[in-house]
């Protein structure tokens, strides 16, 4: 009977111990629902391939622009020289047609001057002074063939203007397959990814073989920079609350052998708990059949302000319990 007394009267003092510290919570404003959160640049590739070259492993840093894996660039390749080709072929057809153009000019010259000794021909055998002496017929024909002389400027002129407007055409050709060749020399350059900034590589599963898609998330880099945590306090605990205000975090990892130091930066806005179904437009209010309504956990986001990422680590995803100093 003692023995059931002892025992029952321990677990009343821990219930009791509990509840005596649930209701001290209430003058603080703690909570232990909160995570460590990392900036993470995704790793992918602008053109599709095979990985041929992975030349980072986890946890290793690199610097900006460090490259970090390669893909098969064959393909790339011969789309390279094609696309050179196309445009060194337009280039020599333009150089034809200037020569075509250079070439018609010498012909509407010359055509030109055959017109002018015509007419200067029919002028002398038109005169009052020799009319009686030639004859019509010799008159008639200088007539028509300085008429066909006419035409045959007006045609070499024309064609003239053709090749003058096939040149043109030929130019604006030109600039679509230098363009063609351009994306093709970034697409030969892209097999090769680079990193977009500095950090530690995370989340690295690649090896040859692999095949990858553009915009694929291939891994991770995480900068050695700033550290967040989201904490997620309720509503009702948020009253007082301003950006700036000082804040502890103490990261269950390190329980009892660390805890930093951090500053509010911000009360997301982005919360919203209206569900509209997209087909509708109707909102949808959920009824949760409870006696009482519970407080809404609205988040805050909390910079640490004294990392020690040499001795206590901080990794994405970590779970602490965060007090907002009054």
């Amino acid at each position: 009977m003692k023995k059931y007394f002892n025992f029952a009267t321990l677990i009343f003092l821990l219930g009791a111990l509990v509840m005596m510290g649930y209701l001290m919570t209430g003058f603080f404003t703690v909570t232990d629902n909160a995570f460590v959160v990392r900036i993470s640049t995704p790793v992918s590739a602008k053109v599709p391939g095979t990985v041929t070259e992975v030349y980072v492993q986890n946890g290793e840093f690199v610097e900006q622009g460090t490259p970090l894996l390669r893909l098969d660039d064959r393909s790339y390749q011969l789309a390279l020289a094609t696309a050179q080709a196309q445009v060194q072929a337009a280039r020599a057809s333009i150089a034809v047609l200037d020569k075509q153009v250079e070439l018609a000019g010498y012909e509407v010259a010359a055509a030109k001057d055959d017109l002018a000794l015509l007419r200067y021909e029919l002028k002398q055998k038109s005169g009052v002074k020799v009319k009686s002496a030639v004859p019509q017929i010799e008159v008639k024909r200088l007539q028509f063939e300085v008429q066909a002389q006419e035409n045959q400027v007006l045609a070499l002129q024309a064609n003239q203007d053709r090749d003058r407007l096939a040149i043109e055409q030929a130019q604006m050709e030109l600039v679509g397959l230098q363009a063609l060749r351009d994306q093709a020399q970034l697409a030969l350059e892209d097999t090769v990814v680079h990193a977009k900034t500095a950090g530690f590589v995370e989340n690295q599963f690649l090896s040859r073989g692999q095949e990858v898609t553009p915009e694929q998330s291939l891994f991770s880099l995480i900068p050695n920079g700033k550290i967040f945590v989201q904490a997620n306090f309720n509503e009702t605990d948020l009253a007082g609350v301003r950006p700036g205000d000082k804040v502890s975090v103490f990261p269950r990892t390190y329980l009892w052998e660390k805890s930093f130091e951090g500053v509010v930066v911000s009360q997301p806005f982005g919360v919203d708990r209206q569900i509209t179904p997209p087909l509708m437009s109707e909102q949808v209010v959920l009824s949760e059949n409870r006696w009482l309504q519970l407080p809404q956990r609205l988040p805050l986001i909390i910079e640490i302000t004294n990392p020690d990422q040499m001795d206590f680590p901080l990794q994405s995803g970590m779970s602490a319990y965060v007090y907002v100093h009054d």
